[in-house]
């Protein structure tokens, strides 16, 4: 709204007629009227809590403002006891089409320093979060970044280099592909295939310790790995073995198979012995005979070797 007329601080005149004062002041009051109304509560009822005088808006133009001084600046807020009210309390309607900005800011950045802050929140002097002039989160729980000043490719992420600088890098893949291992996935979710049919056949003890699988179709398959270490891993497995079945093929490496399973119940025989069995116990080996000599038994225990004798002619 236009002013009726400029505050003249020069009228009235010292030699203005007195019966002019009353006009002077009802002007005087229209103008500190028109000037006050247009951001602030203005003759409200004299009931209830009066607002009259306080700010409806806050608007700061012309060349009337202070060079190097700050807009707006208090240094009064200070809560005790219980109290927990707000520095700043601003609220609001949006109930438009529009697309407005609840909080704005506009500088026109002639000349600044590269590390002029658009924005910064200290607590106890410390700088605790903070915007800088080119829209870096340089300040984040206080602790200091500087973000890449571009978007990264696709399947990017932010890396650290241990002192806030970050910038963008490919994820890489921590899965090597090996026999049977299938890591075509190089970004995101990893799919890990395991195809038995790959897995090696080796039965030999080169192979160190081993997991036995089987495939598809049954048949037997050894995972095997190097650095694979399970104390006893081998013999717990071959002590465990209690079904039945044909071995076909293999050196047997075991303690001596028993008598009652089969076996001698011995590691070694004399060579040429005659062998004798021992009931349960494991099979005797008779000494090698000479030449003439045959077993001949007592009737009670093993037979000895003897050489046959008599007179010539005698059976």
């Amino acid at each position: 709204m236009a002013h009726t007329q400029a505050i003249n601080e020069a009228a009235p005149a010292n030699t203005d007629n007195v019966s002019g004062g009353a006009a002077s002041l009802r002007d005087l009051k229209r103008d500190i009227r028109q000037r006050e109304e247009l951001e602030h509560y203005w003759n409200d009822a004299l009931t209830g809590d009066q607002e009259d005088g306080k700010h409806i808006n806050i608007t700061q133009v012309g060349t009337g403002i202070i060079a190097n001084k700050e807009l707006v600046k208090s240094t009064g807020y200070s809560l005790t006891g219980s109290n927990a009210q707000s520095a700043i309390t601003q609220t609001g309607t949006w109930n438009t089409t529009g697309t407005p900005t609840f909080w704005k800011g506009s500088i026109t950045d002639t000349a600044s320093n590269a590390a002029s802050r658009f924005i910064a929140w200290l607590v106890g002097g410390a700088e605790k979060f903070a915007v800088d002039k080119a829209g870096d989160l340089s300040t984040i729980k206080g602790v200091s970044y500087s973000f890449p000043s571009s978007q990264g490719a696709a399947n990017t992420t932010l890396k650290n280099n241990g002192s806030g600088t970050l910038t963008w890098a490919t994820t890489a893949n921590s899965i090597v592909a090996g026999t049977g291992i299938d890591v075509s996935a190089a970004t995101g979710d990893v799919t890990i295939t395991l195809d038995l049919s790959e897995l090696t056949t080796s039965t030999a003890d080169g192979d160190g310790d081993y997991f036995a699988v089987v495939d598809a179709a049954n048949a037997q398959k050894k995972l095997t790995k190097a650095n694979i270490s399970i104390a006893g891993f081998n013999t717990a497995v071959a002590t465990s073995i209690t079904g039945t079945g044909t071995i076909a093929s293999g050196t047997w490496q075991g303690t001596d198979i028993g008598v009652a399973y089969g076996g001698t119940g011995v590691s070694t025989l004399t060579d040429g012995g005659l062998l004798v069995g021992s009931g349960a116990s494991a099979i005797t080996a008779l000494g090698v005979a000479t030449n003439g000599q045959i077993p001949i038994g007592d009737g009670s225990g093993d037979p000895q070797l003897a050489t046959i004798s008599g007179t010539s002619n005698e059976i």
